[in-house]
């Protein structure tokens, strides 16, 4: 069944729209143009005990009736419990925190942006057992401890009125710099990746070196190669220009010694052939000029 659109509205922080129709029901149009319906039922009845999205509204009429939908189409109260506890609570004191829950309790949770409270008969609410042998807190403790709140970001003062002062509460999601944005994740280079101590980057040096040892050119696999500064720590690195993967016995010769040194050691004792010995020469300026790229499958 065809129905029309009553009332179009943006939804909180972009997350969508909020369209009401003459058949009670409210659905969400999100960025990704998904419709779900949020509340309603399409019939104009009362229900109560089920999910928002089985019970009949009835027609939504005025800024109060849709100000309740957005804010609990759109606002995850659980997310704000959370974020509260993790985030806010631990920069509020006790006074603090009774404060901004009640706040938060008669203001944001009721769909209201702002409200007008008298703080003197409301403190008589407000976490008994913290004040004084377990009375409220003073009225000028609860004024005090306003302004803080002010201060941290919390709320703010909006007006004061005969009847009470006018606030408008931040939920910890709209406080500045409250809770840590999610940095992201860097995409390392080729000449930043380490080689030597992160696993499975380790394979991709033994690929490089076909398999054999760097020096003396011994089969290896996955099993028997170990990953070998050319140049030793600490003035080596952990780059692809300054590790090879070798054999135990090489890397135990070697030591702290050269590797210009070590290669000429083991021609001198016949491990390599000269024709060997040029091109581990050859492939040791190769390495060290960043020209033996590791790749990854």
């Amino acid at each position: 069944m065809a129905c029309r659109p009553a009332a179009l509205r943006a939804g909180a922080r972009g997350s969508g729209y909020l369209l009401a129709n003459h058949y009670s029901l409210v659905t969400v149009l999100s960025a990704q143009s998904v419709i779900t319906t949020v509340a309603g039922n399409g019939r104009v009845l009362r229900g109560e005990g089920g999910p928002a999205s089985l019970a009949a509204l009835g027609e939504l009429q005025g800024e109060e009736h849709w100000a309740m939908v957005v804010y609990f189409a759109f606002m995850d109260v659980k997310q704000v419990i959370e974020d509260f506890q993790d985030y806010l609570a631990p920069k509020l004191d006790t006074y603090e925190q009774a404060i901004y829950l009640y706040l938060f309790r008669h203001s944001r949770l009721q769909g209201k942006d702002e409200i007008v409270t008298g703080f003197v008969s409301a403190r008589l609410r407000m976490a008994f057992g913290v004040g004084e042998k377990g009375k409220p807190m003073s009225k000028n403790t609860c004024y005090e401890k306003l302004q803080s709140l002010e201060s941290k970001g919390c709320i703010n003062i909006v007006d004061k009125e005969r009847d009470g002062t006018g606030i408008r509460l931040l939920l910890p999601s709209e406080i500045s710099g409250l809770i840590p944005q999610e940095q992201p994740i860097q995409e390392l280079t080729l000449d930043e990746l380490d080689f030597f101590n992160v696993p499975e980057n380790r394979p991709a040096i033994l690929r490089r070196e076909g398999n054999k040892c760097f020096y003396c050119f011994r089969a290896l696999n996955s099993n028997n190669y170990v990953i070998e500064h050319v140049t030793s720590r600490p003035e080596g690195n952990n780059t692809y220009r300054n590790v090879v993967a070798a054999c135990r016995d090489c890397n135990n010769r070697k030591g702290n010694i050269s590797a210009d040194e070590f290669l000429r050691g083991l021609y001198r004792r016949g491990y390599l052939s000269a024709t060997d010995f040029e091109a581990r020469s050859d492939a040791l300026t190769q390495l060290r000029s960043g020209d033996l790229k590791p790749s990854f499958p």
